[in-house]
């Protein structure tokens, strides 16, 4: 029976002063010229692949982050490379998913879907969301033979409701509260 690790790394990261990146406030800046809320769909959506690239650059070193997003990306929301300080480094293909409720199995299917067309053995797929897995989305993920790692990370927060929604330093900008991997990300990752 393969086994599955829960990383826990909620005390490693929670007490830290990080902001977002340039592209996010770039991002912010661009919609405050348009007078769109970055706190409503779809623009939240947006916003949140944005704080995973934000999260992922600090928390781990995943660098070369490129946000590819929206309409056409074909499962693909970020491309960049994990670089590991004892390993070689990986490439990454990002998928995120902002929830209501915990990650079905489907999601983990389009990705696998997504590494397989992407034809890369040097390739880990990392599937990003605010919600824990359901227990059909940790049964297909355990069950892919594709090398996933799964990143739970949490959405912005605004630290004072009354500063604009505009502020990339007005927002607590979330750490990984949890990571999980199958067998195949497991052999990848040594």
């Amino acid at each position: 029976m393969r086994k599955m690790r829960w990383l826990s790394t909620v005390s490693q990261f929670a007490k830290r002063n990080v902001s977002f990146n340039q592209g996010c406030r770039t991002w912010l800046r661009q919609n405050e010229l348009q007078n769109k809320s970055p706190l409503v769909m779809p623009l939240l959506g947006t916003f949140y692949e944005h704080t995973v690239a934000t999260v992922l650059h600090h928390d781990l070193n995943v660098v070369d982050l490129v946000l590819s997003g929206g309409a056409g990306d074909r499962g693909v929301d970020m491309y960049g490379v994990w670089s590991r300080p004892d390993a070689p480094a990986l490439n990454v293909i990002v998928q995120c998913r902002t929830k209501a409720k915990r990650m079905p199995g489907k999601d983990f299917l389009e990705l696998a879907g997504v590494w397989l067309a992407h034809n890369d053995p040097n390739t880990l797929a990392i599937m990003a969301s605010n919600k824990n897995l359901t227990r059909q989305g940790l049964a297909e993920m355990y069950g892919l033979n594709v090398p996933i790692l799964f990143v739970k990370v949490a959405m912005p927060e605004m630290i004072d409701p009354l500063l604009s929604q505009y502020d990339p330093d007005n927002y607590a900008v979330p750490a990984i509260e949890g990571m999980l991997y199958n067998t195949k990300a497991e052999e990848m990752l040594g």
